[in-house]
């Protein structure tokens, strides 16, 4: 069985797009997969518990904190250092060797336009 992330872009204003991106990943290479992705969050940071930082590339690129919401715990990280985290989180996603060949990683993507309707 394989386990999927998705996630869409957010909104944009005056945009009439909308992203939705994903990773489908067997359930068998579940625990090496994250455990990949949380040493990259862990070795530059030198944490023991990465459970607050979660791996959102428009969070790592502009991490903002302001009125009426939480402060992101990436907006206390300097920003290039929060884009080496995400270079090095594409990289493992890139390079990830699934336990059987036969059931790789899946990336997926698909753009939807917001002004259409269907009939």
């Amino acid at each position: 069985m394989y386990l999927l992330f998705a996630d869409e872009s957010g909104t944009h204003g005056g945009s009439h797009a909308l992203v939705i991106g994903g990773l489908a990943v067997h359930e068998q290479d579940v625990q090496a997969l994250q455990r990949a992705l949380d040493r990259c969050v862990a070795q530059p940071l030198k944490l023991g518990d990465v459970d607050d930082y979660e791996l959102h590339a428009t969070e790592l690129r502009n991490a903002k904190s302001g009125p009426g919401r939480p402060p992101s715990p990436w907006s206390f990280i300097d920003r290039a250092r929060r884009l080496a985290i995400l270079e090095s989180a594409y990289q493992v996603i890139d390079t990830f060797q699934p336990c059987t060949p036969d059931l790789p990683l899946a990336l997926f993507g698909v753009i939807l336009d917001r002004r259409f309707h269907s009939e």
